[in-house]
Order: C-alpha cells, then sequence, then structure tokens
C-alpha cells in the first residue's frame, strides 16, 4: 500500500518543476515552528530551571548521554537511504522500516540492561530508573523513522513542522506541569517521553503509509550500503560530542555537568532553530539537483552564507554578555556557567556552516568519505577535550571551540571541497557575511558593556536583540554579496508570506 496524496513519495518524477516552490514553502514553515519551538523551550528553561536544581538537570543529562547514544543506532542511516535514493520502492522501505523496528527494540532492550552500569559508573543511583523509562522513546523513535523519511523526500516540510512544534508545545506542558506538581527530575523524563509519543503519532497520521511484510526477495544491499555509511558517520560524531557530558560528569560531577550542559543547549538550541531547517530542506533539495551543477552550487551556497548570517548575532551575544543571559534564562545560581558560554560563543561561528557539509556528501552520494571523516573529525574533538579536562568545564569549553576553528573545519572544508561543484574556497567565502556584520555587532556590543551599568539585564538584552535586528543588514548593504542575501531575503520573506496565508485559507475553508 502506498502513501496516498498528492505526490508519490517514491518516485524522483514527483518534483520536477516544483522543488524551488515546495522547498520555500518547507523553509517557511520549519522556520516558523522552530521559532514556536524555541519560544516554548525558553519558557519551560526559564520556568524549570528556578523550580529544579542544577544536579536535576545534570542527572537526567547523563540519562541523556546514554539514550542519545542509542538512538544513533535506531536506524543505522536508513531514513538517509530513503531520502537520497532518485528511485525507492514500497517493497523497498518496507524492509528497511522492518529492519529499523528490530534495531529499535534491541536497542530499547540494551539501554534497560545498561542502565545499572551507567549508575556504577556515574555514582549515581537514579539512573537505572531514569534510562529505563527513556529507553521507550527509542523504541518509538524507531517505529516513525521510516515515515518521517517519506516526509522529507517528499518535501512535506509543512507536516513535519507542525508536528514538531505540537509535540513540543505538549511536551514543554506536561513538564512544567510535573515540574509545579513536585515530580523534579520526572518533570524532564515526562518532556522527553511525551515528546517521542506525539512525534511518532504525528508521523503515521500524516504520511498515510502502511509497511508491507519484510520480503528476503527485495534487494537492499546497496539501500543498506549508504545507511552503514551515515551511521558510522552518526555514531562516531555524537560519541564525540557527548564524551565531554561523560568526562565531565565522571571528573568534576553532576553540579558542574549540569552548569556545562545548560550553557551548551543555550547555545546550540537556538543555533538548531536556524541549521537544522536549512539542513533539512537542503539535504532532499540537493538530492535532486545533483545532475544540475550550476542551480546545485547555488542553493548550497546561498542556504550557507544565510544561515552565518542568522547565527552570528547569536554568537557574538554569548561571547559578550554570558553573565546577563544566564541571569535572565536560568536564574543568579547558573553565574558559574558565564566563561562556558562563552567560549562555546566562538563555536558557534563556525558551527552551523560545518554542520551544513554534510548534505554536500550524501547529496553527492560520498558517504564513504563523510563516514571517514566523522572517524578523523571525532578523534580530533576528543583530543580537544581530554587537553582540556583538567582545566575544568572552562578548559573542555576553549580547548572544543579554539580546536574546531583552528583544525578541525580548516580539514572538514578541504575534504567536502576536493570534488563536486561546491570548492574548498566557496567553503570558505561561506563565512564573508556573517563575520563582515558579525564585527559591526562585536563593535556595537562591546561599546553596551562599557556604557551600560550593571543590574539592567533586561534593558542591556532588549537593546542587544534591536541591534542584532538592525546593525547586520546596515553592515550588509554596504558590500555586494550583502545586498544580494537581502534581497533574496526580503523576496523569500514576500513569497513564504503569500504561500502561509494561501495555506491557512485553504485549511480555514
Amino acid at each position: 500500500m502506498k502513501a496516498t496524496g498528492r505526490l508519490n513519495p517514491f518516485q524522483s518524477s514527483s518534483f520536477e518543476g516544483n522543488i524551488g516552490s515546495r522547498g520555500l514553502k518547507g523553509m517557511a514553515f520549519l522556520f516558523a515552528s522552530q521559532a514556536l519551538n524555541f519560544a516554548a523551550y525558553f519558557v519551560s528553561l526559564a520556568v524549570m530551571g528556578r523550580l529544579l536544581s542544577p544536579a536535576s538537570f545534570g542527572i537526567v543529562a547523563m540519562a541523556g548521554t546514554v539514550v542519545t547514544f542509542a538512538m544513533v543506532f535506531r536506524d543505522l542511516g536508513f531514513t538517509t537511504s530513503t531520502v537520497q535514493r532518485e528511485e525507492i520502492t514500497h517493497e523497498e522501505v518496507s524492509c528497511l522500516f522492518w529492519i529499523n523496528a528490530l534495531i529499535g527494540l534491541v536497542v530499547a532492550v540494551l539501554v534497560v540492561l545498561t542502565a545499572p552500569l551507567a549508575a556504577a559508573f556515574y555514582s549515581e543511583p537514579a539512573l537505572t530508573k531514569i534510562l529505563p523509562s527513556l529507553a521507550f522513546t527509542v523504541f518509538i523513535g524507531s517505529l516513525a523513522a521510516q515515515h518521517q523519511a517519506l516526509l522529507r523526500r517528499n518535501l512535506r516540510f509543512d507536516v513535519l513542522a507542525f508536528t514538531e512544534t505540537l509535540a513540543v508545545v505538549i511536551s514543554v506542558v506536561s513538564g512544567v506541569t510535573a515540574a509545579y506538581a513536585g515530580a523534579e527530575i520526572w518533570a524532564l523524563v515526562i518532556m522527553q517521553i511525551v515528546q517521542a509519543l506525539t512525534v511518532g503519532i504525528g508521523a503515521w497520521v500524516n504520511c498515510r503509509w502502511i509497511p508491507g511484510w519484510y520480503s528476503r526477495q527485495t534487494e537492499i544491499r546497496s539501500l543498506l550500503t549508504v545507511g552503514f555509511h551515515i551511521s558510522s558517520f552518526q555514531f562516531t560524531t555524537f560519541a564525540s560530542r557527548n564524551l565531554d557530558n561523560v568526562l565531565i560528569g565522571w571528573y568534576w560531577g553532576g553540579q558542574w555537568l549540569g552548569l556545562y550542559d545548560r550553557a551548551y543547549k543555550m547555545l546550540m538550541m537556538p543555533l538548531t532553530q536556524i541549521s537544522q531547517p536549512l539542513l533539512q530542506v537542503m539535504t532532499p533539495m540537493l538530492c535532486r539537483l545533483a545532475g544540475q551543477p550550476q542551480a546545485y552550487r547555488q542553493a548550497y551556497l546561498r542556504a550557507s552564507q544565510s544561515v552565518a548570517v542568522l547565527t552570528t548575532p547569536l554568537a557574538c551575544m554569548l561571547i559578550v554578555f554570558p553573565e546577563v543571559l544566564l541571569r535572565i534564562v536560568l536564574g543568579p545560581a547558573w553565574l558559574d556557567a558565564a566563561p562556558i558560554a562563552s567560549f562555546l560563543g566562538l563555536a558557534a561561528i563556525y558551527q552551523p556552516i560545518s554542520q551544513m557539509t554534510g548534505a554536500l556528501f550524501i547529496s553527492q552520494g560520498r558517504s564513504g568519505e563523510l563516514a571517514r571523516w566523522g572517524w578523523i573529525g571525532s578523534g580530533l574533538t576528543v583530543l580537544s577535550f581530554v587537553v582540556g579536562l583538567p582545566f575544568g568545564p572552562v578548559g573542555v569549553a576553549a580547548c572544543y571551540a579554539l580546536s574546531g576553528g583552528l583544525v578541525r573545519m580548516p580539514l572538514l572544508f578541504w575534504l567536502a571541497g576536493k570534488t563536486g561543484p561546491i570548492r574548498t574556497r566557496d567553503l570558505l567565502r561561506s563565512f564573508g557575511p556573517g563575520l563582515w556584520s558579525g564585527a559591526f555587532l562585536l563593535a556595537c556590543y562591546g561599546g553596551l558593556r562599557q556604557w551600560m551599568p550593571e543590574g539592567h539585564d533586561l534593558a542591556v538584552v532588549g537593546i542587544a536583540m534591536v541591534l542584532a535586528i538592525v546593525v547586520p543588514p546596515l553592515a550588509l548593504a554596504l558590500i555586494p554579496t550583502g545586498r544580494e542575501l537581502l534581497k533574496e531575503a526580503l523576496n523569500l520573506i514576500l513569497k513564504s508570506g503569500r504561500k502561509i496565508g494561501r495555506t491557512m485559507v485553504r485549511h480555514s475553508a
């Protein structure tokens, strides 16, 4: 039984002549969704940061490290195989679905069985109860993995955006309610379970695809090969990026891990609201544009330049005003995390563009190279953690941010630009508009920090946000590339507004 709807999710011909318009509409919905998600997450962070202790967040961060690691093996990259493949059949996707389901079940059981080991490693008995509860989210995710992949393949980002926003809102309401009721650390667990359930149910309802039975006669070897390459990259990347939590929790304890984890999430949550929607849209779009080098190059460079411009203001704010943001978002008990947030702000300058290079490897059929980079980049990341660990969480953040900008990013850009329409020099030039506008904004923030007296946090953030809106466009207007970006951004806003308006009118009718 194939998915119903206007587009056939299995055939690439469904996209002919429709890539640009569907991508534009999808990007608009995803950005709107991420803005709502961030608002909901900000509310939950502000409320629960005052209801729960840093140690509670640290314990859940310990459990989250184990669960997120398990999720790397939940689909073994098979969802990317579904999105990337030019032509794919109902039988092939059905086989991948059942493989995902079996893997998800096995991994969830392993999470339950390893809970005592994690509790012993961290010297935290509460993990023996928390981890079995969170293991449920792994299995639920595996059952919805291929449905979400088909929606992405079909560029149904409006549906994905609505489901994700609904899941975030429901989970935040559930978590805050539980925290007020005295659930303590379990309020954070409830949030994750509710979100996973809502996303899973939403994917099944909106995709309208029912998997067939597994058949050994279906040839899926090439799909498995791509999936294993992607899962290898995901495994090494996850292991390296979460080893900092493991090492800090083991070496410095839950209190410092809670501070580090909140500072990292305060940085990454807003960044993912920008980079993740673009990456979700760009990967399937670039797969469809692989045979059109000029359109491929233009689409990628404009997206990467836009990411640099949009994420730089947050990086500047974290570098200059970490104490102010922490006092407002989490309260005065979290000020020890200020230098951590400031160093991570440096990483925010280059990390979003670095993450987008994954779309180049996948869309160009270079999954093997992506897997090899996973091992190289992860080894360099782990080395930075080990070097910084004796100096505390601040040392870990500093070594990670500085080594990324000086070593990992240039090496990644060289590898990604070795072949294909996007060259290394193109990737480096992607930073141009963002660095240009960021330099002006940093100068303004430095003056604001010197001029504004202490004790006026809300006024500082308000002025900083106004400057973040006003200064970058003025700076971009001074250079040709910046003027092109501003013109395209205005067209995008106008077109997106019209498309969203027509969609709302159709739904209301």
